[in-house]
């Protein structure tokens, strides 16, 4: 995989930061990390915990050592 420029990782971070994912509304930006991943072939899977609320669970690599990352998708934009 290969490194994303810092243009592409502002661009990123502006798309997450614009989705309105607070207060149980984490699904669409389950959905944009999927599409993302999908791009570098990296397999990942959205649970739904309950209507607009969901996680993600991504998987790159295999054997050991495992890495897990547990983050927030919530974000709120304060302007």
């Amino acid at each position: 995989m290969r490194n994303f420029t810092e243009d592409e990782k502002v661009t990123i971070l502006k798309d997450l930061i614009a989705i309105k994912s607070v207060n149980d509304n984490e699904t669409e930006v389950a959905e944009y990390l999927t599409k993302l991943l999908e791009k570098y072939d990296i397999h990942s899977k959205i649970i739904e915990v309950s209507p607009n609320r969901s996680n993600l669970v991504a998987e790159t690599g295999s054997g050991n050592p495992v890495i897990a990352v547990s983050g927030h998708m919530d974000v709120e934009r304060v302007i």
